[in-house]
């Protein structure tokens, strides 16, 4: 953070953090000097005061997503496909403290959500004692849920893999003599009918302004920092350095961002649709021809390329709007040829 400060001159505001609360050192670090908003984790005391909160306590909320409004039938059908499939969920809240006496807020949030197949493992984990191979349980796991584990061409190994990681388990031997000792597991698991869960998730912060709801929805914009990322490595080669030089990296860095902050300023003159897509969407939708003109000797002829048509109303929309936006900014200078 500091290093950022000093190569932009800006001081940072606020940050979202992305792997979530570990230890609180530096939390109370940033209650001084940023805002922030960050994922707890399962396990952690925070975590153990959420899961503690009683049901009156939680108000269900439907939690708003930054979706564009579709141009076209089949955005409209995506998009009411997606609406169809949010669920409201209960949200609570309540107040902490590290130990250095600074407060912390944390948002718990209760999901319901689709059994994963690790739950069923976990569930069938619970109805076992004794000792089994990784077969044995992945057949115990087939004739308990009428599935199989894993669509792999070895799925004795997937199931060998998620076993060695689940904690609670003592493995017993080596090599394909390798067992697994299973007593008195416990999966700690909600179950809401046959087919679904209840879990708990929380939200650490600093930012006490802000409604619950709107804690959770803010963190949502860490996600635009993972497709700026994939999009940099990929579409603006960022990861490939032209030296070992920090300098000539920096250069590399800087050239790089300020053609993608270019691109981003175009896009955001555009219709909601482009405000947030990518460079590959932005060329082929935007700057990629979608129409051939043609000389035959004789005619010239204009042809619009039938698969793009949609499309290509589409960019013509979005275009006419850039201009009717910048049109007013622009200062217009007569300029006398000496």
């Amino acid at each position: 953070m500091k290093n950022a400060k000093e190569w932009t001159g800006k001081k940072i505001k606020k940050i979202y953090i992305d792997r979530g609360f570990y230890d609180e050192d530096n939390f109370m670090w940033l209650n001084e000097k940023m805002k922030y908003d960050t994922r707890g984790k399962a396990g952690t005391d925070f975590f153990k005061q959420a899961a503690k909160l009683s049901d009156d306590k939680f108000s269900e909320v439907l939690l708003k997503t930054n979706d564009y409004e579709p141009k076209t039938a089949r955005g409209e059908a995506s998009k009411q496909k997606r609406d169809e499939n949010k669920k409201p969920v209960k949200i609570a809240e309540y107040y902490s403290s590290f130990s250095d006496g600074s407060k912390v807020r944390v948002v718990a949030v209760k999901k319901i959500m689709k059994l994963s197949k690790t739950d069923k493992l976990f569930m069938l984990m619970e109805k076992l004692s004794g000792l089994y191979t990784a077969s044995e349980i992945l057949g115990l796991y087939q004739k308990e849920f009428n599935e199989v584990y894993s669509e792999s061409k070895k799925p004795g190994i997937s199931m060998n893999n998620a076993l060695n990681k689940i904690s609670g388990i003592e493995v017993v031997g080596k090599g394909r003599g390798t067992k697994f000792k299973i007593e008195s597991f416990k999966a700690y698991l909600k179950l809401i009918g046959d087919k679904e869960k209840e879990e708990i998730y929380i939200w650490m912060t600093n930012v006490f302004d802000m409604s619950p709801a709107q804690v959770v929805e803010d963190y949502g914009n860490r996600w635009l920092i993972e497709t700026l990322f994939e999009e940099a490595k990929g579409e603006w080669h960022i990861s490939t350095l032209p030296s070992r030089e920090l300098e000539p990296i920096k250069v590399h860095f800087f050239f790089n961002f300020i053609a993608y902050n270019i691109v981003n300023i175009f896009k955001r003159s555009l219709t909601q649709k482009y405000m947030t897509v990518g460079i590959e969407v932005l060329r082929r939708d935007i700057l990629h021809k979608s129409a051939v003109l043609s000389f035959n000797s004789k005619t010239v002829a204009f042809e619009l390329n039938k698969k793009f048509e949609i499309r290509y109303n589409e960019q013509l929309a979005s275009i006419d709007e850039f201009i009717n936006k910048t049109v007013n900014k622009i200062e217009l200078v007569d300029v006398t040829l000496a």
